[in-house]
């Protein structure tokens, strides 16, 4: 199996200097020890080139901004407190310096930036006069009303409590704390002292002087990521603590970091040989690793093509090819194009449902799994379909009853179909049905999401340009019967092939994101619900030339662990015949929703012609290799391979 990294891919200026490329590829404690050498040697060389360049292009003479600092800006202009707010008779400035002097009081004073801040890194210089007194810096805090308070994390500068991360005016006590030994080492007792505060999603690191104080991860999640930067005077005897150089970067500074292994690398040759369609993620020998059940298809029946065929790889290494369903095997028709997992016969283990495809999509059958794994998977009924091209197969409670019902979808004629899972002997029959939708043309995908908020799932769909492109979603009947109807709702005029429906700007009503055909002239974006309609917002893909080809499908994932869903889609630059895997980072700054773009992988595809088409495949997702994060396995559909991306993101 290959392996690529693909950390040299990531945006540098965007995510930082040469020493956070070693913590991206998960060294660094190793990193650390070394950073000092590192840092003055990289930036040392990195000045040199960027002021020579600067010099011979436009003749200027201002010194580079090191690498480390580029995109920080100034919180404190070192001349007045403009951008700030606080008692004037306690903080004053002088010779650049951010003062806070008392002569001793009864309550705590706070000076806060008018601006709040949600994910960043600050930096600053600070002295405590004579070690004497008690300061701090808060973040992502406020004022209390009618105090002197403000409630939020605090980063403590004080003596014996230097470095300590500490919940002000809240929960009232220290979240986080470093050895004794640790500061005692590192601090400056007498002189200006660097320090940083990191804070991201729920995770918050302090460091001083280049050292790492805490480590901290916020568990509850009712607590408010967002909110203002203040400097603290303590209450009581006289103090004086000194600031500056305060500076500060928004947005995630650690990009998640994947390696992209290949399990089966795109056949070259003729279109009509097999691709991966579809990925699923199960332990199917039940020795407690994933394994990685991929289904495989042949476009086209020329002569020469290798036949479709559905396999599962075993984790951890996902090394071998174990055959479940294949043409030879149970006959010419037996072409399995999607499918899920699920225990049909009630044995405890999972068997195999499948979804056939032109010309083959009557033949719909599902697969027993074995006490033996050396033993065949057995066909079992034809639970029956009534679809000519089925495209979606998904396993949801869409009744309720506590039972998982199929669902299946024609990409042709838009028919959506729900079956009820028998149990038994009634599993060997043909399963009953109840038609939801029909007739809205050529579509792919469908998601569900409660749009309008009774309780009840709805189903969403996305219509490509031929038929008439639209955002359509079937409103759930309270009742599951044959003449209960699902209503049918017309959205929005978006060029989609996959569409989820979201609350995203957080203002009470349902958005839309999703994405199109590229090559198709597809859309792809999101829809904000306004007063007067929905706004289409396209993603700002950083491909101006069209020459990147694909999207077709896409998932909605946490790819950052921030709480968040992010969005993945894949495509293929004519250019080099390169794949390349685009995730696009959801953020809500101040009422703003971003979806900031980032790579998760690259590679290449050999044999691969831009003719022959290609299309985003399928993804499945979950912790491939069991070490705590959330990897994703890939079926390359249209031309691609099957592998997986493995997650090795610093935690």
């Amino acid at each position: 199996m290959d392996s690529f990294d693909i950390s040299k891919f990531l945006n540098f200026k965007k995510w930082g200097s040469l020493l956070k490329l070693g913590l991206l590829k998960g060294r660094g404690e190793e990193y650390m020890k070394i950073s000092h050498v590192i840092r003055f040697s990289a930036l040392a060389c990195i000045a040199i080139y960027t002021v020579t360049w600067a010099a011979e292009s436009t003749g200027a003479t201002e010194p580079a901004v090191p690498v480390d600092e580029v995109d920080f800006v100034q919180l404190f202009n070192g001349k007045d407190i403009t951008g700030w707010t606080g008692n004037a008779k306690l903080w004053t400035v002088r010779d650049g310096m951010l003062i806070g002097r008392s002569p001793g009081i009864k309550h705590y004073d706070f000076l806060t930036t008018k601006q709040t801040f949600e994910d960043f890194v600050l930096r600053f210089q600070i002295q405590l006069v004579d070690s004497r007194g008690n300061t701090g810096v808060l973040f992502r805090s406020k004022r209390v009303k009618n105090s002197h308070e403000v409630s939020g994390y605090q980063a403590d500068f004080a003596p014996g409590r230097h470095g300590n991360l500490f919940d002000e005016a809240r929960r009232r006590k220290i979240l986080a704390a470093p050895k004794a030994e640790v500061v005692a080492k590192h601090l400056n007792r007498t002189d200006w002292n660097d320090y940083e505060i990191r804070a991201e999603g729920s995770r918050i690191i302090l460091s001083i002087n280049g050292v790492k104080m805490v480590d901290y991860v916020e568990a509850d999640k009712t607590i408010p990521r967002c909110g203002l930067v203040a400097l603290q005077i303590h209450k009581g005897g006289p103090m004086e603590v000194r600031f500056r150089n305060i500076r500060i970067k928004e947005g995630r500074t650690a990009c998640p970091s994947f390696a992209i292994h290949v399990i089966k690398p795109p056949r070259p040759g003729t279109e009509g040989n097999t691709v991966p369609s579809m990925v699923w993620l199960h332990d199917v020998n039940g020795d407690g690793h994933v394994d990685l059940i991929a289904s495989h298809i042949a476009w086209m029946n020329k002569p020469g093509f290798v036949h479709p065929y559905v396999a599962w790889y075993p984790g951890p290494d996902f090394q071998g090819e174990h055959i479940i369903v294949d043409k030879e095997s149970f006959g010419v028709n037996s072409r399995v194009y999607r499918f899920v997992m699920f225990d049909v016969d009630g044995d405890g283990r999972n068997d195999l449902i499948g979804q056939g495809y032109q010309p083959h999509s009557n033949f719909n059958h599902w697969y027993r799994c074995p006490d033996d794994q050396t033993q065949p998977w057995r066909e079992c009924y034809d639970y029956g379909c009534d679809l000519k091209n089925g495209h979606d197969i998904r396993l949801r409670d869409i009744d309720g009853d506590g039972r998982m019902d199929l669902l299946l979808m024609d990409s042709w004629s838009g028919k959506i179909l729900v079956k009820r899972i028998p149990t038994g002997e009634a599993a060997q029959k043909r399963w009953p049905y109840h038609m939801i939708a029909g007739g809205d043309g050529l579509t792919h995908y469908m998601s569900f999401y409660d749009v309008n908020r009774d309780g009840l799932e709805d189903i969403v769909i996305a219509k490509e340009e031929d038929g008439g492109k639209g955002i359509i979603w079937y409103e759930h009947p309270l009742r599951m019967s044959q003449t209960d109807t699902w209503q049918r709702h017309f959205v929005v005029d978006a060029n989609f092939t996959k569409a989820f429906a979201r609350d995203l700007d957080d203002d009470g009503d349902v958005d839309f994101v999703g994405t199109g055909e590229w090559y198709s002239r597809g859309d792809f974006g999101w829809c904000e619900r306004t007063d007067s309609g929905y706004r289409f917002h396209e993603f700002d893909v950083q491909d101006n030339n069209n020459d990147i080809i694909g999207g077709h499908n896409c998932e909605l994932v946490d790819v950052d662990g921030d709480g968040d869903e992010d969005l993945i889609v894949g495509g293929v630059d004519k250019r080099d015949n390169t794949q390349r895997f685009r995730w696009y980072e959801f953020r809500r700054v101040r009422g703003r929703v971003l979806w900031i773009e980032h790579v998760l992988g690259v590679t290449s595809v050999s044999g691969f012609k831009p003719s022959h088409g290609f299309y985003c495949g399928e993804m499945a997702y979950g912790d491939m290799d069991s070490d705590g994060d959330q990897d994703f396995a890939y079926a390359g559909h249209g031309g691609g391979f099957l592998g997986w991306f493995e997650n090795r993101t610093p935690r």
